[in-house]
């Protein structure tokens, strides 16, 4: 597929860029092929996975390499698969579901609040490499909900021992 580089953010090392229909796809910096930095307005060939970009190339060195004679296969050489770059699980999101529902009934609530917390800042960050947002946000209703239900169970434990004394 075709496109434009739109914007780059050296820090962030990601990007946008959208193809000739008018569909934007991301891209980070290990996907950029070329040997000098991404510019907006480059123009670029690249293969998209769901809204992220794979294989982003310069036009002037994809047309390069097109007239370049083939070179013949080695049995080493593997093309790159999807899943090398498919989303995974935040691990995160996973722990703070596992100690919210733990907190329902042990310690953990805590545990599930923070690890919540860090890792749907984690997923917002991570530009659709991380997922697990429900997971995290499940996590985070346990957890609190434990801390509440704790909360009110020891200020009913204090009212009581204060009023037989």
């Amino acid at each position: 597929m075709q496109g434009q580089v739109i914007n780059f953010d050296s820090r962030m090392a990601s990007g946008t860029l959208r193809c000739n229909e008018g569909k934007q796809y991301n891209f980070s910096e290990r996907e950029w092929q070329g040997a000098s930095a991404s510019q907006p307005g480059d123009r670029v060939t690249f293969m998209p996975i769901g809204l992220h970009a794979t294989g982003v190339a310069p036009m002037h060195q994809a047309a390069a390499a097109a007239s370049a004679p083939a070179k013949p296969a080695t049995p080493t050489a593997q093309a790159p698969t999807a899943a090398a770059t498919a989303p995974r699980l935040s691990s995160l999101a996973v722990i703070s579901l596992v100690a919210g529902v733990a907190g329902l009934f042990f310690f953990g609530s805590l545990i599930a609040v923070i690890c919540g917390h860090i890792a749907r800042s984690q997923i917002r960050r991570s530009q659709g490499q991380l997922t697990g947002d429900g997971l995290a946000i499940a996590g985070l209703i346990l957890g609190y909900f434990a801390l509440v239900v704790t909360l009110l169970i020891t200020i009913g434990l204090v009212g009581a021992l204060l009023a037989t004394t």
